[in-house]
């Protein structure tokens, strides 16, 4: 995983990648007496983007997507 954050007032730009290896294809639990495995699945995922400040008060920040 890899996550990075910058601010540059009023904006903040974000970015975020990650990859695991999963068993997708049950939650990981058998029955009692049953043995067997799944192939792991890549997922991975890559977000970024940015926020604008509109509105900062004492009590927090409110911001808008773009």
């Amino acid at each position: 995983m890899f996550e990075i954050t910058r601010r540059f007032s009023p904006h903040v730009f974000f970015a975020r990648a990650e990859a695991v290896a999963k068993d997708i294809l049950d939650a990981g639990f058998h029955p009692i007496g049953v043995a067997h495995t799944h192939r792991q699945s890549q997922v991975s995922a890559l977000t970024v983007g940015s926020l604008r400040d509109l509105a900062s008060r004492r009590w927090g920040k409110g911001g808008g997507w773009r």
